[in-house]
């Protein structure tokens, strides 16, 4: 596992945002060890701060993209939005 980015990040700050980038790295690359005891290929993998960053937008993006196509195919009578179960229906769902 490395983590990178932030090495050229502090050529150009100032002492004490080289201080919090140490901190945010340590951080990061403690949060992405205990990450790769549960998905080991991410041993292998170089992870950055803007990598974090590009993967939390495309979650996002790929969310919006989906209810946009949903809401295209949906029929004519059925309700707009998102579908809300009553907690009938979730609590039957939690029992089985």
């Amino acid at each position: 596992m490395t983590v990178v980015g932030l090495e050229k990040m502090k050529a150009r700050q100032t002492p004490e945002m080289q201080q919090r980038i140490k901190i945010r790295a340590g951080e990061l690359g403690s949060n992405v060890a205990l990450a790769s005891d549960r998905c080991g290929t991410l041993k292998a993998k170089r992870v950055s701060p803007r990598c974090l960053r590009h993967t939390a937008a495309i979650l996002h993006a790929d969310m919006r993209i989906k209810e946009q196509a949903m809401e295209r195919t949906k029929p004519v009578d059925a309700p707009s939005g998102r579908y809300r179960p009553s907690d009938e229906l979730l609590a039957f769902l939690e029992d089985l």
